[in-house]
């Protein structure tokens, strides 16, 4: 089990951005937020598992990472957010080289000529 604790991520300069452990709801999801000055202008990143219920046969891992779009004049209004879902579905009978893999091949897919094309550029493969 990973601690609560800093979350340290290199962003696309590449420079270290620093998410701070916020809180862990009732739902057992923890929130990480970057210092700013403005509220609405923070990084957040929530995460969470759900393990399977009785009689279910999948447990969920969810992360989700949040950059707010801030107006270009008002610079202290918000007016969007960029976000990405990341959730894997594991049957519990999936082993551990299962696991390892998908997290493995995620991680490549999420750094492949595709998915960096369609993020940066909004292209599609043609």
């Amino acid at each position: 089990m990973a601690a609560f604790a800093d979350l340290v991520l290199a962003d696309s300069v590449p420079a270290n951005r620093t998410f701070a452990p916020f809180a862990i709801d009732s739902n057992g999801v923890a929130r990480w937020f970057e210092a700013n000055s403005i509220m609405d202008a923070r990084l957040g990143l929530t995460g969470s598992i759900t393990l399977p219920s009785k009689g279910g046969n999948v447990a969920r891992v969810r992360y989700k990472l949040n950059i707010p779009v801030m107006d270009t004049v008002v610079t202290t209004l918000k007016v969007g957010d960029v976000i990405c879902n990341v959730e894997y579905i594991i049957p519990k009978r999936a082993s551990a080289t299962n696991r390892t893999d998908i997290r493995s091949l995620s991680y490549n897919l999420l750094n492949s000529a595709p998915l960096q094309n369609a993020v940066n550029s909004l292209a599609s493969v043609y």
